[in-house]
């Protein structure tokens, strides 16, 4: 009987629980694909438009500067059936993040030994607005798939602790690299293993040799991640921040981080660094340090007093710690995408704390009160918070409303305006990005594409200089040679045009439209049986090409008429 009422609860939970994370997440269904990142996976990558390109992911990083052959996968197949309408993409994330919700009250509960505390964790969880970036965002797959995982991951080995059957921890061990398979965000794993003994045992470090092919596994794909994202330029220069100024500043990104999953105010798709004063961060910054000795005198008080409180902050610095930009890479200081493990930790706490409140009886129905009117905020806010992933300018107007001096956001929206073909709306935000940050490599190079669009190329063509000598992210370079290409072409300047298409097929051999270009470079200079070479080899790529096959009829003509 106590088992029957046992499992009505659980499905009841369950039920909560997905409903309202299809209440509040329900504006993500409409959704579009975004021009940040969403467009570097799905249109501008021909691989994930062919699904003979999956065993390849497993051998190279992909051109974002990561290695997930497991997402780029699930891309794949997603592209086979849905090409480029949004819903599916928008679907399965959602899906993925009911599931992980699911699994984070099943871990909770079967952890704990408490289902009322696994549904307040669970439901923190799943309608907090700070998620909405791992759940609303496309290009965030990687996130909730290996999140789910990596929450597998963790309820199998739980299981193995309780029952030591290898078939647990086989299944445990296959989880884990399904996990770093989809995002290296998951290499966190291993300290919380070693967190589950603790709160299972009291040790953190008992029978480490079980532990040996999680640690493998976790360092083998940390220098995977690392090697991945030297190979797309993501890292950034170690000189321009010194070592004591991104303590500085991992200190600030923790706190905040903290903050935003209690009250999450000013939620951004972009949190960039703050602006340097005479090369130093404003003295306001160095405060921030006191949240070191502040946690390592919670981590020491709680560690033998209150094994519930350690396990979740030591939980959340696990998973968030090698976020914290000690290695800078990317030009934002934190990202809300980064909490969606780590988040778990602290919700954990709250919930501990929240039930502790509710036993005492008199404390009871403001506890629940409280408790209420807290969710329907954070759902409030997740469902407003959905809304703004809708199209790249309603995401970068928030952005810069909270913030109108980021380049980046800048120049996202002109990208966004180039792509509607708006140039002079464009053109504005790569100014005042360039105006705020004169080093914004993507302000130039966007701003020379958006020039040439408007035929200034002799104006296109310094930008482009500029941008090269800046030196793009690998993943930009096809398209930046190409339109450097196409600058120069139409200037005059033939064979440095052609050494820019050579550039670009150099990187990418599969893209049609450049052996096109490249092509009609060649016949502009009377080079006609190269330019059918290349006419061809574009018809070759694709068979529906009918501008190439326009051109490779003109070429045989001309070819034709000159042996005459």
């Amino acid at each position: 009987m106590i088992k029957t009422e046992n499992f009505k609860l659980k499905y009841s939970y369950s039920v909560i629980i997905i409903s309202l994370i299809i209440i509040f997440y329900f504006p993500a269904f409409q959704n579009n694909i975004l021009s940040w990142d969403d467009n570097l996976y799905l249109i501008d990558n021909p691989q994930v438009q062919n699904l003979s390109s999956i065993p390849s992911y497993f051998s190279h990083f992909d051109n974002t500067g990561n290695y997930m052959p497991f997402t780029l996968s699930t891309f794949t197949i997603l592209y086979h059936f849905s090409e480029l309408h949004p819903f599916l993409y928008h679907f399965i994330n959602i899906f993925f993040h009911i599931l992980n919700s699911l699994l984070v009250f099943y871990f909770i509960y079967k952890l704990l030994k408490n289902i009322d505390l696994a549904l307040i964790v669970a439901l923190l969880f799943s309608i907090h607005p700070i998620h909405v970036e791992s759940v609303a965002w496309i290009a965030e797959l990687k996130d909730v798939q290996y999140a789910f995982f990596f929450l597998l991951s963790m309820i199998f080995y739980l299981k193995f602790v309780r029952d030591r059957k290898p078939s647990s921890y086989i299944l445990s061990i296959i989880f884990f690299i399904s996990s770093v398979f989809s995002k290296g965000q998951a290499v966190a794993l291993f300290p919380v293993i070693l967190l589950i003994d603790y709160l299972e045992n009291g040790k953190i470090f008992t029978k480490l040799i079980e532990k040996i092919p999680y640690l493998v596994i976790s360092i083998s794909f940390g220098i995977i991640a690392v090697l991945a994202q030297k190979a797309g330029n993501n890292i950034s220069d170690y000189n321009i921040i010194s070592f004591f100024d991104r303590i500085i500043l991992a200190s600030y990104a923790f706190t905040t981080y903290i903050i935003k999953v209690f009250i999450p105010y000013e939620l951004s798709a972009f949190y960039p660094y703050p602006e340097m004063i005479d090369g130093k961060l404003p003295y306001e910054y160095l405060s921030f340090l006191l949240i070191i000795p502040l946690t390592i005198y919670l981590l020491i008080l709680t560690f033998k007093k209150n094994k519930l409180v350690f396990f979740g902050l030591t939980f959340f610095i696990s998973n968030i710690i090698l976020l914290l930009q000690l290695v800078p890479v990317g030009n934002c200081i934190m990202a809300d995408r980064y909490t969606y493990i780590a988040s778990i930790g602290i919700s954990l706490i709250v919930a501990h704390y929240i039930i502790k409140l509710y036993n005492l009886n008199k404390y009871r129905t403001y506890t629940v009160s409280f408790f209420v009117i807290y969710l329907l905020f954070l759902g409030i806010n997740t469902h407003s918070q959905t809304k703004l992933w809708k199209n790249d300018f309603v995401l970068w107007d928030n952005v810069l409303s909270i913030n109108p001096r980021i380049p980046s956001a800048l120049v996202l929206r002109g990208c966004a305006y180039n792509d509607l073909k708006d140039f002079k709306k464009a053109i504005p935000d790569f100014n005042n990005a360039i105006e705020i940050d004169n080093s914004n490599e993507l302000a130039y190079f966007n701003r020379g594409v958006a020039k040439s669009s408007i035929g200034d190329f002799k104006g296109a063509i310094p930008d482009f200089e500029m941008a090269d000598k800046l030196k793009l992210e690998f993943r930009y370079l096809v398209n930046f040679y190409v339109s450097w290409g196409g600058a120069l072409a139409n200037t005059g300047k033939m064979k440095e045009a052609i050494e820019m298409f050579d550039k670009a097929i150099a990187i990418n051999p599969n893209k049609a439209s450049i052996y096109n270009n490249r092509g009609i470079t060649h016949a502009m200079l009377g080079m006609m049986p190269e330019a059918l070479k290349d006419f061809e080899f574009a018809i070759k790529l694709d068979p529906n090409y009918r501008e190439a096959t326009d051109n490779r009829n003109r070429a045989l003509n001309a070819m034709n008429t000159e042996n005459k």
